[in-house]
């Protein structure tokens, strides 16, 4: 079974937003956690408004668990100019 999050985080613009976006990509996190247990596999797709290199990024994969098919950074689109 697939489970599928789309998920557009809040832009990190001042401390008050920041703080939010990490509690959504915790909340996300949490939810992969879940359904990896129930042996699903998971997919999670959205604008995170953050950049793949970004420590927060990053962290969020390893607390999702991201299996070792999770893309390099230069296979995932992102609109960073």
């Amino acid at each position: 079974m697939l489970s599928l999050l789309s998920l557009h985080t809040i832009r990190s613009r001042s401390q008050d937003t920041s703080a939010y976006q990490e509690i959504e990509f915790s909340a996300a996190a949490q939810w992969s956690q879940r359904q990896l247990k129930a042996n699903r596999e998971v997919i999670i797709i959205g604008d995170f408004n953050s950049t793949p290199w970004s420590d927060r990024f990053r962290q969020f994969v390893r607390r999702c668990s991201a299996p070792r098919h999770m893309p390099r950074s230069s296979d995932l689109m992102n609109s960073q100019k």
